[in-house]
């Protein structure tokens, strides 16, 4: 954010007047606040290759408040949401980047591919299929009956006075 001179409002990066007052802002007081969030976003950066996801998303976003077309920042800003797994915000942020640079090959790989990571999340399971599940039931049952039955088959063939109830005749 760069301090309008008459009224003390911060800016944004990208303003050339002030929000309130509407007056000029100097060129050289927005070239320095600029040098000094690209030095903010080198550390946000180093601070990302070191591990610490949550403070450079912190620096990431403080960048692009003060400057909203910051490309660097958007950047920054896309890695961040992108390892913390937050992959829907990531894409607004790779949109907004390919917004803000559209002749950047690499930015557009960037979106396609959190789409793709987006869309893979949200795919749901499919249904399982339960046909050979009925299939294996009836056919247990298939086989408890016809054990069941050569059981008591073989138990009636077993006991002679089970199969013959008759006396034989007297001669």
């Amino acid at each position: 954010m760069v301090s309008c001179k008459q009224c003390q409002t911060p800016n944004s990066l990208d303003s050339t007047f002030c929000k309130r007052c509407g007056a000029a802002i100097a060129e050289s007081d927005l070239t320095d606040a600029q040098a000094k969030m690209e030095q903010l976003i080198e550390e946000g950066n180093a601070l990302f290759n070191q591990g610490r996801t949550d403070e450079a998303l912190a620096i990431a976003e403080a960048a692009v408040l003060s400057n909203p077309s910051s490309t660097s920042g958007w950047s920054l800003k896309t890695l961040c949401h992108e390892r913390r797994g937050e992959i829907a915000e990531a894409l607004e942020c790779a949109d907004r980047l390919v917004e803000l640079n559209p002749g950047s090959d690499f930015d557009k790989i960037r979106r396609s591919t959190l789409r793709q990571k987006l869309q893979t999340d949200l795919q749901l399971p499919a249904a399982p299929d339960r046909r050979l599940a009925t299939l294996g039931a009836i056919s247990a049952i298939v086989l408890v009956l016809c054990i069941g039955a050569i059981v008591a088959r073989v138990s009636a063939n077993g006991n002679p006075t089970a199969s013959r109830t008759t006396t034989p005749p007297i001669v």
